[in-house]
């Protein structure tokens, strides 16, 4: 459990208290402290892992580099963090390399000794640039001194409009009701109508959300953009903001297990408009909060970050926050800042139900497997009944009227692996064709997918790397695929050995597959001039979260491509599902969600199942090619409703799929360059 929120509880109580407004950002907070752990070790170490919720400080640099690799993407969020070190001090270069890889944090060389406040002018343009100048002048002259050796900054922007905006002729005057029962009179916005809004009364408050435009980069409204918003919290008690402020930084994911699930009629529906920054001393919060150590110059263990240091080693002496944000009709501008507001929620009546719509899976069908929330795809594949990497593989099984399944997640995650070794032409291919610009950006896109993974319980995921004893790998090689990609390194004997090592590797795979997999790699596969081998495994199993009853199961028709029909058991549930009607039919079935302990958790994962169904018997292929450019679900009553049950394996030859695609530099003996492995 991350406690980077529970800082809010100190801070917020005291505002409270002093009757003052407040914002805090979490994120900022915990970017702050993991690029801090890059540089500890021992007690601190420790105590900063056991904070942020880590088991090791490879874990908590790959959940670093997925955040940085998410923030990066948003177009409404920009991110920036530096490392100002006196000119007198070498950092460590494997600090300095995980710093800019994990955390994106740059370093600057400055003169603390000799001039501390041009430094600390050079660190407010930093926090100014970063925040598009909606915080200046930060750090104040004095606040370096002679002996400062190291500074650790980041800053963060936001900037969206509303979804629905508000009108600026709705806005009206009215009076607020502060905590010591004294009133003021300022603007409210006012927007009437449907809203996605929730009433708590048994935990005594309500909640309202304010979705914000999903943009891309080009500022064109985007429906596959991130999807940001605001939720404002309203204790029903005009006293009960601590409550709900003891609530929210306790309760794990309490946040979002509010979030409104259904729209309601909200009228009057008013929020205020405001515009303020506040400032806290996160230091002596997270010291209240047991994290002492860096802070105490006799216990701080900070090691790991500088080759040359005093004999009684670094501390962090101060470590503060300055947060800023503006609401008003367009929409919202924050800097470092989390919000939480108020504004009153009624329910409304139901809406008719759509017209139902058949779906029966009788013919040739192609499903997906991803994970909801971030809309990962971890399996694609179709059904046939024989008597998408890409098109091409699924386009020959569908010729050879055979079942297919591919993983793009595992493909993808072999590539990304074989990149971080690759240079020249071959790392150009390499880069264009997994869509990255530079390695870095792949490495901690990487992280970021392997900290997912590594997070949902209801998948598995190892990778490997097999090398032959008479070669040794770079180190930086061998550290980065590790930490973010997963993958540890094994010494063989392919010269001598070739089949165990075969034997070797099928373990690997089979026990990474929980047995699913066995004797992948064949006898006589593997050469003894074979140098490496990079192998990586994935297992998914799930229950549905609306079980089909095995008394409904019937067996039907199937009809196959060739016009011939086979008799086999069909999964049944007519009644309420997500569905979708277009040249095809897609159901979506979802698995239940569970955390690593087997039960059933709101803020677990959801993964879910696409069934798509062409509408024409022959039309497998057409929906194919379609599928990946336009994916599109919605919400109808889906009866009769029937799945035909299924079980297979497939294989596909990815090497020669991809070189089909324009991919063909690493498979060519007299093009590819893997110099950056061994």
């Amino acid at each position: 459990m991350d406690y980077c929120l529970q800082v809010a509880w100190i801070a917020g109580t005291k505002a409270i208290a002093e009757q003052s407004n407040f914002m805090f950002s979490p994120l900022g907070l915990r970017a702050g402290l993991a690029l801090l752990a890059t540089g500890a070790d021992g007690q601190t170490l420790r105590q900063l892992l056991a904070f942020l919720g880590s088991e090791h400080i490879h874990q908590l640099n790959a959940a670093s580099a997925r955040i940085l690799a998410e923030m990066r993407v948003w177009p409404q969020l920009s991110f920036a963090a530096g490392i100002f070190v006196d000119r007198s001090l070498r950092l460590r270069p494997e600090f300095q390399s995980t710093a800019a890889a994990a955390h994106g944090a740059f370093t600057r060389s400055v003169d603390f000794q000799n001039q501390a406040d041009a430094a600390v002018a050079e660190v407010n343009r930093f926090i100014s640039q970063a925040t598009n100048g909606r915080l200046n002048n930060i750090i104040s002259p004095g606040t370096f001194v002679r002996s400062t050796k190291c500074v650790l900054a980041n800053a963060m922007h936001f900037k969206a409009t509303w979804g629905q905006k508000f009108e600026s002729y709705n806005t009206q005057h009215r009076t607020f009701h502060r905590q010591d029962g004294t009133r003021v009179t300022v603007p409210f916005l006012s927007d009437p109508g449907t809203h996605y809004a929730a009433r708590f009364d048994g935990l005594g408050f309500k909640v309202l959300q304010l979705f914000y435009k999903m943009v891309g980069h080009d500022g064109q409204v985007h429906f596959v953009a991130p999807c940001f918003c605001m939720l404002v919290f309203l204790p029903i008690k005009r006293d009960g903001l601590r409550d709900v402020l003891r609530m929210a930084v306790t309760e794990p994911d309490f946040v979002m297990r509010c979030v409104p699930r259904s729209e309601q009629d909200v009228s009057p529906c008013m929020v205020p408009k405001f515009k303020f920054s506040s400032e806290l001393d996160a230091g002596g919060a997270l010291a209240q909060l047991g994290l002492g150590a860096p802070f105490d110059p006799l216990a701080a263990d900070l090691s790991r970050m500088a080759v040359n240091t005093t004999p009684e080693g670094l501390y962090v002496s101060a470590m503060r926050q300055k947060c800023a944000v503006e609401v008003d009709e367009e929409g919202t501008t924050a800097v470092e800042a989390t919000y939480s507001c108020s504004s009153p929620a009624y329910g409304g009546p139901e809406p008719p139900r759509p017209p139902p719509m058949s779906f029966v899976a009788e013919h040739p069908f192609m499903f997906a497997i991803v994970e909801y929330e971030k809309a990962q795809v971890l399996f694609l594949g179709h059904v046939l009944f024989k008597s998408h990497v890409t098109w091409i593989a699924g386009s020959d099984a569908i010729t050879e009227q055979s079942n297919f399944i591919f993983s793009p997640m595992c493909l993808r995650a072999g590539l990304a692996l074989l990149t971080t070794g690759a240079d020249g032409e071959t790392l150009r291919q390499m880069l264009a064709f997994l869509g990255s610009e530079h390695i870095h950006q792949l490495n901690a896109t990487s992280a970021g997918l392997l900290a997912d993974m590594q997070a949902w319980p209801q998948l598995s995921f190892a990778a490997s790397i097999f090398l032959d004893r008479s070669l040794r790998l770079r180190p930086d090689f061998e550290s980065t695929a590790a930490a973010a990609h997963g993958a540890f390194t094994r010494s063989v004997d392919f010269r001598n050995q070739a089949d165990a090592v075969a034997a070797e590797v099928n373990g690997f795979i089979s026990q990474a597959t929980n047995g699913r997999l066995t004797n992948v790699i064949s006898p006589g596969t593997l050469k003894s001039d074979t140098m490496c081998v990079l192998a990586n495994a994935m297992h998914f199993k799930a229950k549905w979260a609306r079980m089909f009853e095995s008394w409904n199961t019937k067996q039907a028709m199937f009809h196959r491509l060739d016009d011939t029909r086979v008799r086999v058991p069909f999964l049944s549930d007519p009644g309420m599902h997500y569905a979708a009607k277009f040249e095809f039919k897609v159901l979506q079935l979802f698995y239940k969600m569970v955390g690593h302990n087997g039960q059933f958790d709101f803020g677990a994962p959801c993964f879910c199942r696409l069934v798509f169904l062409p509408i024409k018997r022959d039309g497998l292929r057409d929906v194919l090619r379609m599928v990946v450019t336009e994916p599109d679900v919605r919400h109808a009553i889906v009866t009769p409703c029937k799945v035909p049950k299924f079980k297979f394996s497939s294989q596909v030859d990815a090497g020669g799929a991809l070189a089909q695609l324009g991919l063909g530099a690493p498979f060519g003996p007299d093009t590819a360059d893997l110099s950056g492995w061994p």
